[in-house]
């Protein structure tokens, strides 16, 4: 199982919770979201025990980030939302194969769905 907090921090267990390892995302000097307005505002996937997917909300600057890693956490790669129009805040779903991000803006009352195109490949 897998765990993000609001700070970033990842945590993993291989024995049902009764131990966890834990990793930090590269945030920077960005700053989450310091409140929660009752709904998810990031979201963890790891597919396989290497492959995972952290989706965070950041309120300075504003926006989603979209964290991957392809070693367990070792190292992540980041990437920011497609288009000009990309949600401001909103709950977030992100599908079981990491594949497809639904996003329900809150402020535009509108859904955003995001499909990746093509699998992150493990770098030689």
């Amino acid at each position: 199982g897998f765990i993000c907090t609001r700070e970033g921090l990842v945590f993993k267990t291989e024995n049902r919770g009764i131990q966890w390892t834990k990793t930090r995302l590269p945030l920077g000097n960005r700053i989450p979201i310091d409140y929660n307005p009752g709904f998810p505002v990031h979201a963890i996937r790891f597919i396989s025990d290497e492959r995972g997917i952290v989706v965070f909300y950041f309120s300075k600057p504003r926006g989603f980030i979209i964290f991957e890693t392809i070693d367990g956490g070792k190292s992540w790669r980041e990437s920011v939302l497609p288009g000009r129009n990309a949600p401001s805040l909103g709950s977030v779903y992100l599908s079981r194969d990491g594949n497809t991000l639904v996003i329900y803006d809150v402020n535009s009352e509108s859904i955003f769905r995001y499909r990746r195109k093509s699998e992150l490949k493990r770098r030689p």
